[in-house]
């Protein structure tokens, strides 16, 4: 797959991928003091089923090819010492920070990439013409935007935000009602034509 450009541009021809949070992905076989758990994660290769209460490195393959971690103040130092060391020696490809509150990082959008050596190098944030703010994954095929208050991902080609969990229900739920009006007319369209006979 990495050399395949369609996957590099567009993750969604990447058949088997595993997104999570808060599990503990475990990194070194034999030591269960030896873990961690980023806020989200997102590992190519690996399927999406079944769900894993828990992560072993070793059984998996990888760690992870993108985390993000939420910034706060009991955080903070770990995010910025700690994990950034231990996912550069992972090999985790980008490696994001997002301090919602803009009390704990400045910028409060971070990404650092995998640089030629192995080193983690910061990428920087770009201001599109409409005045948004955001950063570009390579991994992702996506633009991470500080969108107002929130963070948000964008396509880049089409320049669409991908919809949000609550915009998501929204969508179903007005299908759903879409889907019962049409079997209501076509239940009323039956009964016409079974009075007509």
């Amino acid at each position: 797959m990495a050399g395949c450009p369609d996957c590099r541009a567009n993750p969604c021809h990447r058949p088997a991928t595993f997104v999570g949070g808060d599990v503990m992905m475990y990194y070194e076989e034999g030591n269960p003091r030896e873990f961690v758990s980023p806020d989200v994660f997102v590992t190519f290769g690996v399927p999406p089923d079944p769900r894993r209460p828990i992560w072993k490195t070793w059984e998996e393959g990888k760690l992870a090819d993108f985390v993000m971690e939420v910034t706060s103040h009991t955080t903070q130092h770990r995010d910025e010492v700690f994990k950034k060391q231990l996912y550069q020696r992972l090999g985790v490809r980008e490696y994001w920070q997002y301090d919602p509150t803009g009390d704990y990082l400045d910028p409060i959008l971070k990404c650092r990439r995998l640089g030629a050596e192995g080193v983690y190098e910061d990428v920087p944030l770009t201001m599109s013409a409409d005045g948004v703010v955001y950063g570009v994954s390579e991994v992702l095929g996506l633009h991470l935007c500080l969108h107002g208050d929130r963070l948000r991902y964008r396509d880049p080609m089409t320049s669409e935000y991908l919809r949000t969990y609550g915009e998501t229900q929204q969508v179903i739920t007005e299908l759903a009602r879409t889907v019962e009006e049409q079997k209501r007319a076509i239940e009323d369209l039956q009964r016409l034509v079974e009075d007509r006979r």
